[in-house]
């Protein structure tokens, strides 16, 4: 929360201290590199690593490309899939049950990588403080695997998700190129096939099924493995600019 708290006051200033508004080919300030690393909330506690070109030909345009990891809980062990006897069947109960774990929450991990390319459009920009503001647009690439073990072996679900994604973002310099950076914004995934697959205590694969978007299956098994879907995002992060 605190991260959270940071970045909104760090937006805040930024659009406090934008003297003008340029878009196109405007000339503004020269062509700079920057390469920057910063952590906060993404779906759960995120870092990321970026590259980014500003003022590119001397415009108010730019692009960044961003590396993201992200640390989710994979599998919603509490998730209705079922029922029996009156009773709900919990995800964690069906899945693990199989892998031979009855606890209804079975051991899970879980990566999320996100990829994304974005073009950048220069807000304002203070030349006395340096504090400077973006928004942004593009397109991501997300990678989400989830593995559930068990006594009996272990099922493993894999996404790869389009998605496309905005917002804002504000540097200001706190020791000669070392900038503070601020990033708040939304992403938005598109559903993808999720695939499954079985493996034994020996790690060799026991089958696999994929689920396709717009069957009752997906609705099923997307209801319990928690691909994202739309993501809000708040970063605070240091850039070092060249």
């Amino acid at each position: 929360m605190k991260k959270v708290v940071i970045s909104a006051i760090l937006m805040s200033s930024a659009l406090a201290g934008a003297q003008s508004v340029t878009f196109g080919v405007s000339p503004v300030e020269p062509f700079t590199t920057d390469i920057g690393v910063a952590g906060g909330y993404y779906g759960g506690g995120s870092v990321e690593l970026s590259v980014t070109g500003r003022n590119l030909g001397g415009s108010s345009i730019g692009l960044r490309g961003t590396v993201a990891l992200t640390g989710v809980q994979g599998f919603n062990q509490s998730a209705v899939v079922g029922s029996a006897g009156g009773a709900n069947i919990t995800a964690g109960q069906l899945i693990g049950g199989s892998l031979g774990d009855a606890s209804g929450n079975p051991p899970q991990t879980s990566r999320n990588i996100t990829v994304g390319l974005d073009a950048l459009f220069r807000l304002g920009y203070d030349a006395t403080t340096g504090l400077g503001a973006n928004v942004y647009v593009g397109p991501r690439y997300n990678l989400f695997t989830n593995t559930v073990s068990g006594p009996l072996g272990s099922l493993t679900s894999t996404s790869n998700q389009l998605g496309i994604g905005g917002g804002l973002l504000a540097s200001v310099p706190v020791s000669g190129n070392v900038y503070l950076t601020g990033d708040l914004g939304v992403d938005r995934f598109f559903d993808a096939p999720i695939v499954q697959t079985g493996r034994d205590t020996n790690g060799a694969t026991t089958g696999t099924t994929t689920f396709n978007p717009g069957t009752a299956d997906y609705g099923t098994t997307n209801g319990y493995i928690n691909q994202p879907e739309t993501v809000f995002k708040a970063r605070v992060g240091l850039a070092i600019r060249f």
